[in-house]
């Protein structure tokens, strides 16, 4: 069945060429057994200019998706945030928020340099092959 933003409460925006980036939304779509996420490509989501200040290079969290509380979140805050919302041992992660943002920014843009080595070269979306896109 499809997810879609309306049942979702939070968007995952994410790199679907990058294929660490496909594999994270595969691992998050296993995990998420209440459904809280809805996951978009940024390609498809026509993001080729900063949203609210954020370049489209990056994996995005949009909490609360079309309503009046919505936040964002980027880098290593949104990696983080869906650690923390995925509940169980996963929110254990959130201990890493000790750590100054600076410091987790730095070491998520090393990843993220080095992802397409890491992960091969480009595939297809991960977030169409089992049905939880928006």
């Amino acid at each position: 069945m499809m997810q879609s933003l309306t049942d979702a409460k939070h968007l995952v925006l994410f790199d679907s060429r990058c294929g660490l980036c496909s594999n994270i939304v595969r691992f998050l779509r296993k995990k998420d057994h209440c459904s809280l996420f809805a996951f978009l490509p940024l390609e498809e989501a026509g993001l080729n200019a900063p949203l609210h200040g954020h370049e489209p290079d990056t994996i995005i969290l949009v909490c609360n998706a079309g309503s009046k509380n919505e936040t964002i979140h980027v880098r290593s805050e949104a990696v983080l945030e869906i650690f923390r919302l995925l509940g169980g041992l996963w929110r254990a992660l959130v201990v890493f928020r000790i750590v100054p943002r600076s410091f987790r920014d730095a070491g998520y843009s090393w990843v993220s340099r080095h992802r397409k080595f890491w992960s091969g070269p480009e595939v297809g979306c991960a977030a169409t092959d089992r049905g939880r896109a928006v």
